[in-house]
């Protein structure tokens, strides 16, 4: 495998010149806890999630964002109803 195949890539330029940004809001956070990382490119200076070599723009994130929030409230709330049943 070459070293520029395993390079990544900005998903609107293309540039390898990434690096990581920092987290700026809730929505991020939850990203981060999914396992994406918030990145900015050198060049064009978006800012953008990665996972590995796969990344995604933040215009394409809301829909993740909330299948994460509705499993972490499902999960929150179904530890809830365990927990009510333990204490008793």
């Amino acid at each position: 495998m070459s070293s520029e195949a395993s390079e990544l890539r900005c998903p609107s330029c293309g540039s390898t010149k990434i690096h990581r940004s920092r987290i700026r809001s809730f929505f991020e956070r939850v990203m981060q806890l999914a396992g994406w990382r918030v990145s900015r490119c050198h060049n064009c200076q978006i800012r953008f999630f990665r996972r590995g070599f796969q990344s995604m723009r933040f215009q394409e994130a809301p829909r993740l964002y909330y299948r994460v929030l509705f499993v972490g409230t499902a999960l929150g709330l179904a530890a809830a109803g365990a927990l009510r049943f333990v204490v008793r």
